[in-house]
């Protein structure tokens, strides 16, 4: 199984998946840090696709299952999925209001550093997503579960997501 944990910037994909990972034992991949160890944008897609090809399964034990991170907006993942659909993938798309985001991520340090392939900065990237947790414009997907953790504790956010699982 797959379970894709998406949302934007400052959403809580992060403490939501130091939550999930002890319960589940299974592996994370953040795709970001993964485009920061692969520092090509192609390169990272195709280390994503194999492993959706392993976790592709019904099987929910660690080594046949894992957790992939990432704000499911990019262009070549939208891509991807539509070319390469998993069977046993479950979207969670965490959200909060734009006001929380916003705030959230203006209290982060310093991003400057890294591999960023993009040219939007970090804050610019954050405002062109609002729109899908203002609720103005569709999702390019349908996510399984959706989590407001401006609402919820990262404890229920969790809770819910291993209910909708099945754990």
């Amino acid at each position: 199984m797959i379970l894709h944990i998406c949302g934007n910037l400052a959403a809580g994909k992060t403490t939501t998946v130091e939550l999930l990972q002890p319960r589940l034992r299974w592996p994370c991949v953040p795709v970001g840090r993964v485009r920061n160890a692969v520092q090509d944008e192609f390169d990272t897609w195709r280390v994503v696709e194999r492993l959706w090809a392993i976790w592709d399964s019904p099987d929910r034990t660690p080594g046949r299952s894992g957790i992939w991170l990432s704000t499911g907006f990019n262009g070549r993942e939208l891509n991807l999925l539509e070319t390469a659909v998993p069977d046993h993938l479950y979207r969670v798309w965490l959200t909060a209001s734009p006001a929380i985001l916003r705030a959230r991520l203006q209290a982060r340090p310093d991003r400057s550093g890294g591999y960023w392939p993009y040219v939007e900065t970090f804050t610019s990237l954050q405002e062109s997503l609002l729109a899908y947790d203002a609720r103005t414009r569709r999702l390019p997907w349908t996510p399984h579960l959706i989590c407001d953790t401006g609402i919820l504790s990262p404890e229920a956010v969790t809770q819910a997501i291993m209910d909708g699982i099945g754990g």
